[in-house]
């Protein structure tokens, strides 16, 4: 049976007890040159001595070395009895891997070159295994990146450069991180080694140009590709437009922000791209986009544009944002998609070319059709939220579906089309969720507005958030004949059964009396009354210490104690 090895540390404590021995003796027999050169030793016996001391200090110090290295070897063969040194290369490089999963793409060669100094079993692990140089990050700098490219060997890359944007970033891009085109002059002869790519360009023109495509090349390895610009007008950028670097068969996740590309190019992309999981486009330019004409805009589909349609069976998230309409409208139309799991689409009508048909249309374009269909199969129930900037459709319940439609521009256009474009095309009869937001500016609200809010079919919730007209629609739907019609008890949305209000808007009063108008009366003998759906929850936000319990429990008798209750804010 082996001896115990000692301690690392007292092997070290044993080592610098001998050192400092044999020092303290070598000092104490030194001769020094003033006693050689001493007049009163003419037969040069000093001399002597200091040529004998000269070199008992030379071989004490070539002992000592010898006596160093052997202690440095004694302490790696101590190190290579340790059980963690006795593990497999395998898992040594797995333990390392989890040391380097804390660290962002920016540290993590800085943190290789420093665990490859913990010993000499880690380093020749390290270099021995590509995949932990394989992830580069323009800010490593010229010195790093090099010995990166050469070391990952043949494994795929990892790629991130990141030239600038924000301001306040721009300090510390220019002291920390390469160049764009030096950074692309390294890791551009690499490209069939690109898994995945991301760069956020602070200028157009030569990078763009370098990314671009030329001659169709396959990309067998590429998974993710991550393109953006800080520029936001085609007024800053070159007339060069953006083709994508050849067909990536394995591509699973793309995004294009804030760069000049057409809209055929997008949809080449897609084609080449059949196993594109996460889609994300924003604020992408068209260079010259009065080339098509604004007839053919509106009166041709981007339908009947698309050659074919464009499958895309694992696709489960798609974003579109800030497009032009030459561009979103064909791609709703032509991409095919069964497996979609999150949709979110962002449209500005008022710098945009608008894809909101008028009501006098006879038939709907393709993004109501869109629309239609995306409300159609997700649920039974559409959310429609007004803000400052316009509305937003998206689900009210959770589904297999998630989607979140953000329509910028005027309220009363927005609403009409709403009501009679879109709403129009459902099959079946969809449920909606109506919320005022805390930023909606009620004074605004117009004829046109209020005539399309009230007339909106099966509003089962409501929510009124703070603003200033809140109270408006709660005097509304204490109403019988709130609705512009003949007939009476025309309530406004009768089929309401959900209700948020706001207490620091809307007091206990106006609500007894909304309820006491809607629910507390009852028609007089032989008098139809038409009353309205009960009311099956109705809360209110931050109003328990402002309401008077004696009013409280009055609104509780009415609609029920268990269908009232208080919450805070969400």
């Amino acid at each position: 049976m082996s001896p115990k090895p000692a301690s690392s540390l007292a092997l070290d404590l044993a080592c610098q007890d001998i050192f400092s021995r044999i020092q303290a003796e070598s000092s104490a027999f030194a001769v020094t040159e003033e006693d050689a050169s001493d007049q009163s030793d003419p037969s040069g016996n000093l001399r002597h001595a200091l040529a004998i001391e000269k070199a008992i200090s030379e071989t004490i110090e070539r002992l000592t070395q010898q006596l160093h290295d052997d202690a440095v070897k004694l302490l790696r063969r101590h190190n290579s009895l340790l059980p963690i040194q006795r593990l497999p290369p395998e898992i040594g490089s797995t333990i390392i891997f989890h040391e380097l999963d804390g660290f962002s793409k920016h540290n993590r060669l800085h943190r290789v070159i420093q665990l490859s100094s913990v010993s000499c079993w880690w380093r020749a692990i390290i270099l021995d295994t590509p995949t932990m140089w394989n992830i580069i990050h323009s800010t490593d700098g010229k010195h790093l990146v090099p010995l990166a490219l050469e070391r990952s060997r043949d494994a795929p890359l990892t790629i991130a450069q990141h030239g600038g944007g924000k301001l306040r970033d721009l300090w510390h891009n220019y002291l920390s991180s390469m160049g764009e085109e030096d950074f692309l002059d390294l890791v551009e002869p690499h490209i069939l080694r690109w898994r995945d790519a991301e760069f956020n360009y602070a200028r157009e023109g030569p990078i763009v140009e370098r990314l671009s495509g030329t001659g169709r090349q396959l990309l067998p390895d590429l998974r993710r590709f991550h393109l953006f610009s800080s520029v936001s007008s085609a007024a800053e950028i070159s007339n060069l437009t953006f083709t994508f670097l050849g067909p990536a068969e394995r591509l699973s996740d793309l995004k294009l922000s804030s760069i000049a590309i057409a809209t055929e190019s997008v949809i080449q992309i897609l084609m080449d791209s059949p196993r594109l999981e996460v889609l994300e486009l924003e604020s992408l330019i068209m260079l010259n986009p009065t080339a098509e004409s604004e007839s053919d805009n509106r009166g041709t589909s981007g339908a009947e544009r698309a050659e074919s349609p464009i499958n895309l069976p694992h696709l489960t998230s798609i974003s579109l944002r800030s497009l032009p309409s030459r561009m979103m409208v064909p791609l709703l139309s032509s991409i095919s998609a069964t497996g979609l799991r999150d949709i979110t689409i962002e449209h500005d009508t008022k710098f945009q070319s608008d894809v909101i048909e008028e009501p006098s249309r006879l038939q709907a374009g393709p993004f109501t059709v869109y629309t239609s269909r995306l409300i159609q199969h997700s649920t039974a129930w559409l959310s429609v939220l007004l803000d400052s900037s316009g509305i937003t459709l998206s689900n009210y319940t959770e589904t297999q579906c998630r989607y979140e439609i953000q329509l910028k521009g005027g309220h009363s256009t927005l609403l009409r089309w709403l009501r009679h474009r879109c709403i129009p095309q459902l099959t079946k009869v969809c449920n909606i969720h109506l919320e005022f937001g805390a930023n909606f500016d009620g004074d605004g609200a117009d004829d046109v507005l209020t005539e399309n809010l009230i007339r909106l079919a099966k509003v089962k919730s409501l929510r009124l958030r703070s603003h200033s007209e809140a109270w408006r629609w709660v005097w509304l739907l204490s109403l019988p004949e709130a609705m512009p019609t003949s007939a009476l008890n025309s309530w406004l949305w009768p089929s309401l059964t959900e209700l948020t209000l706001d207490g620091r808007t809307i007091n206990e009063v106006a609500t007894l009396s909304m309820v006491l108008g809607r629910y507390g009366h009852c028609g007089s003998a032989g008098t139809e009354v038409s009353r309205p759906c009960r009311l099956h929850d109705l809360k209110v936000v931050d109003g328990e210490d402002r309401w008077r319990s004696e009013v409280v429990q009055r609104i509780r008798g009415i609609i029920g104690a268990e269908n009232f209750k208080f919450c805070t804010e969400e």
